[in-house]
Formats: C-alpha cells, sequence, structure tokens
C-alpha cells in the first residue's frame, strides 16, 4: 500500500463525509413528500419556517501542518424554510493532532446561515493543547462557507500560553452537525 500523506487521508476523508451525507441526509428537494417528512420528523412548522432543536455528534478532519480529527457533542438549533436557513449552538469538542501527539478539547459556540445553496459560518472559542507534561491555552474563532448542517473553516489559534511549541496557527477543517437526539419541545 502507498504511503498516506495527511492530505492525501484529508481528501480520502473529505470526499467519503460529503458522499455519506448526500447520500443519508438530503435526497429530494420536495419538503411536501412524505418520505421527506419522515426523514426530517424532528423538524416541526410550515414549509417557509421549520424549526429544529437538537444535540448533536459534530465529527470534523483538519489539516495545519499535521491531520487532525476531531468528535464532539453540540446542543444547536436550525431554521430553514424554502431557500435557506441558520443555526446556532455550542460545541464541546476533542481534537487529536496525529503528528505531534497533542489533544486539544476546544469549547465554542456558532452560528451558520445559508441562502439556496452555500452560506457563511463562524465560530468563537477556546482550546486547551495538552502533549505529555506541556500545555497550551488559546482563542481560536473559526470562519467559512456551508450548507446546512456542513462545514468548511479556516482557523486561526490565537496563543494565550504555550509551551508545546510546535502547534500550527492556521488551519482549514470540514466538520458535520449530525443529529443524534431529536428535540421533543418546539
Amino acid at each position: 500500500m502507498p504511503y498516506l500523506t495527511p492530505i492525501k487521508l484529508f481528501t480520502i476523508c473529505l470526499g467519503l463525509l460529503i458522499s455519506g451525507i448526500l447520500k443519508g441526509q438530503i435526497l429530494d428537494d420536495s419538503l411536501e413528500s412524505r418520505s421527506a417528512y419522515k426523514r426530517l420528523y424532528r423538524a416541526k412548522g410550515s414549509t417557509f419556517n421549520l424549526t429544529e432543536n437538537t444535540i448533536g455528534v459534530y465529527p470534523s478532519v483538519k489539516y495545519s501542518n499535521d491531520f487532525v480529527l476531531g468528535l464532539g457533542l453540540s446542543r444547536a438549533k436550525f431554521n430553514f424554510g424554502e431557500g435557506g436557513g441558520n443555526g446556532a449552538g455550542v460545541n464541546l469538542t476533542t481534537e487529536y493532532y496525529f503528528q505531534n501527539n497533542i489533544i486539544a478539547p476546544k469549547l465554542s459556540i456558532w452560528k451558520s446561515s445559508f441562502a439556496f445553496i452555500f452560506g457563511i459560518c463562524g465560530s468563537v472559542g477556546t482550546q486547551y493543547f495538552i502533549q505529555n507534561r506541556n500545555t497550551a491555552f488559546a482563542f481560536t474563532p473559526e470562519i467559512g462557507i456551508g450548507f446546512y448542517k456542513v462545514f468548511i473553516l479556516y482557523q486561526y489559534s490565537a496563543f494565550m500560553h504555550n509551551n508545546i511549541g510546535q502547534i500550527p496557527k492556521h488551519g482549514f477543517s470540514l466538520a458535520y452537525y449530525y443529529t443524534f437526539i431529536p428535540g421533543r419541545k418546539y
């Protein structure tokens, strides 16, 4: 098997994630169809204003001179209708930096909006990096593009203190919000 570079691995994960999302979450454009309502059972309201309050899983793949995988929980609210929508939530995520063997818990709040095809999204958060006995703490704003629950983000890490040294300040990530527990109150 040929050697997988981090960029090749990121590209493979990106393709698998996008194909899984397209096959599993959005199969047709008609919200009036019976099958669409069954898939979107957790969304309530008229066609022009559907609301979804949920708890979800938030997997992410990031490349920043190191291959990074993240997994977290998120509490979010999405509003969508014909032609667009928005979402907002809070994430508690843990990222693992493979090359440098760093574990990094992260707490962030995020907001996204989209119209027709794509939209903008962003978040602000804090991240604590741990490598053996060395630590670092950073303020991590993110901005990017997305569609409904899929996000491609640029992250900048502004370090408050850094005893590790080799953590990159810039990174690009692909993330997806997957509804794990549908909300019951609307």
